[in-house]
């Protein structure tokens, strides 16, 4: 039966749309999935997508496949994906409506496995779904499934949870959760398809920045590169959810613990008897916005990662005087740790002999590698998290970053160091410095750590050029960069990083500041008694000249010294 250009096979939902986020969220996307697709799907295969995914992808595959079928439990979703420009065949119902049909290629569930049953359907737990998701593979072909970790890394610091309230979705797939990944090979293995790779995906199932593979994931140590593409993928947005706390923090725990495979919110399993040669890691760098995002492809050569821009030739993009070219991405990539982490770990701890030998060390390289470098104005974006640090061995992390004019290591150091008292001030991190400083003292104390003191105007410069660089990285016009420039001025961080904020870091704010207040509150009690102190020993003192006025003796002296006293008046 057919409607409107689908296919119906039973269970189909008539008023429900998961592309309008009906379940409680929006189909799965992102360009680090897209170039996952890129390397998975030959071309002039027969490509099933099972469950909702972003049209984007569709659109990506629908390119290069012979065909592409898109199995979706929403009729209005494949009435408007039916009638597309692209060449499209839809099914629409419940995966247990199918039995045996089909015959692919290639399989993709990169959605999930949660999201292909109905009401009406037979209830089916996550194993029997795989099954049957194998099934629909051809000798030789391909299946990739992501499946969500019931106590990934988001779990874990989220405080709101759907499943935990009364939702739109009031029937559930039996057995949603996989527990295991080993529980996944083994019931591909009996389906015929054993595993060829899988992925730890992070910071989020819906939109992932980081595909790692899972056994570097697992074998990953603090300082090494997969821990350092851990954490950045935690560091950004999250979903402007409220958290339980920073993921970072508990990622770097995953990570010394051998546990960053397991927390992983997600896996992608690429189940190939073929076995392709997949890289070793697919992360997007640059931001969200795909005006600047690169998606690197990383692989390890000999112990070292080696990273290329995922699509080529890179093309050079430039906005304002922000350019970023794709290209300079290409090589080795850095050991070490983030200087951003080395030098939160040593505020933490209080170590200001560390935190003054990392400052300096790296206001001497700035000032070193800017002098010489053949590309302008790179040391602006040499921000904290964007070096690593390796035995005092500083590098880029991303090198494709610039600014169009040269400028001097005194602008890009103000700019740096601003950023660094922002990240301090948004994530209450303890300090060997009062946490009453505000940005702008900090901003100070830092300067005069790396033995730069800085003055209002090297301040200003610092809040002008973050300014212009927010501004031309999100798009904004003139008026908005004016907008930041003032939100600087003032001392608000305005979320200029956009670092998650949890409830934990919340509760330490405020158990500091009322440790604070404490403090100060007995200052102020100590300072007034010596005041009563003081006041006390006065009121002695005028007594004593009060009785010394009184006395006999001293109203003789005066009338003793009367002509004296006069005859000076008249002589001035």
């Amino acid at each position: 039966m057919t409607d409107s250009g689908v296919r119906l096979i039973g269970g189909e939902m008539l008023k429900w749309s998961d592309e309008a986020g009906d379940s409680g969220r929006l189909p799965v996307r992102g360009a680090v999935l897209a170039e996952l697709l890129t390397q998975v799907v030959p071309s002039g295969s027969r490509v099933l997508f099972a469950g909702p995914h972003d049209r984007a992808l569709v659109r990506q595959v629908a390119r290069r496949a012979a065909s592409v079928t898109c199995l979706l439990r929403s009729l209005s979703d494949g009435s408007d994906l039916a009638g597309g420009p692209d060449d499209v065949e839809v099914w629409c119902g419940a995966l247990d409506k199918l039995g045996g049909a089909g015959d692919f290629d290639v399989v993709v569930a990169l959605d999930g496995l949660d999201r292909l049953d109905t009401p009406d359907s037979c209830p089916l737990g996550w194993r029997e779904v795989l099954t049957r998701l194998a099934q629909m593979v051809v000798s030789g072909g391909r299946l990739v499934v992501a499946v969500e970790n019931e106590l990934g890394v988001h779990r874990l610091v989220e405080v709101d949870r759907s499943e935990m309230r009364q939702a739109n979705q009031w029937w559930q797939l039996a057995g949603r959760w996989a527990a295991d990944p080993a529980q996944l090979n083994a019931v591909l293995a009996e389906a015929g398809l054993p595993q060829a790779m899988w992925y730890a995906g992070y910071p989020r199932p819906g939109v992932p920045e980081l595909l790692l593979d899972a056994r570097a994931a697992a074998e990953c140590v603090p300082g090494s590169v997969p821990a350092r593409l851990l954490d950045a993928a935690c560091s950004g947005d999250l979903g402007d959810r409220l958290l339980l706390g920073d993921p970072r923090e508990l990622v770097a725990g995953a990570v010394r613990g051998s546990l960053a495979d397991r927390l992983a919110p997600f896996w992608v399993v690429v189940a190939d008897p073929s076995g392709t040669k997949l890289p070793g890691a697919l992360v997007q760098e640059g931001g969200p916005d795909p005006r600047w995002a690169v998606v690197s492809s990383l692989e390890v050569d000999s112990g070292r990662w080696l990273r290329r821009p995922a699509t080529e030739p890179a093309v050079v993009r430039t906005s304002g005087r922000v350019t970023r070219d794709p290209g300079r991405l290409t090589g080795r990539v850095p050991g070490g740790s983030s200087l951003e982490q080395q030098l939160l770990a040593a505020c933490r701890s209080h170590d200001l002999p560390a935190i003054r030998s990392l400052l300096r060390g790296y206001a001497a390289w700035l000032a070193g590698q800017q002098a010489g470098d053949h590309l302008p104005g790179w040391g602006m974006f040499a921000t904290f998290d964007n070096v690593a640090n390796d035995r005092d061995r500083f590098a880029l992390l991303d090198p494709g970053w610039a600014w169009t004019e040269r400028v001097e290591p005194a602008d890009a150091l103000a700019r740096v160091l601003r950023r660094f008292a922002i990240r301090l001030v948004e994530s209450d991190t303890p300090r060997p410095w009062p946490s009453s400083l505000d940005v702008h003292e900090l901003t100070r104390v830092l300067h005069a750590i790396v033995g730069a003191p800085a003055d209002d105007r090297t301040l200003y410069d610092g809040i002008r050029l973050e300014a212009e660089i927010e501004a031309t990285l999100r798009g904004e016009a003139a008026e908005e960069q004016a907008r930041l420039e003032a939100s600087l001025v003032v001392g608000g961080p305005g979320a200029m990083l956009n670092r998650p904020r949890g409830y934990r870091e919340l509760v330490a704010a405020h158990t500091l500041l009322s440790q604070e207040l404490q403090h100060q509150r007995a200052r102020a009690a100590s300072a007034e008694r010596q005041l009563r102190a003081v006041e006390n020993q006065l009121d002695k003192v005028q007594g004593t000249l009060r009785a010394v006025r009184a006395s006999a003796s001293f109203r003789a002296g005066r009338v003793a010294t009367m002509p004296l006293r006069r005859l000076r008046r008249l002589t001035r």
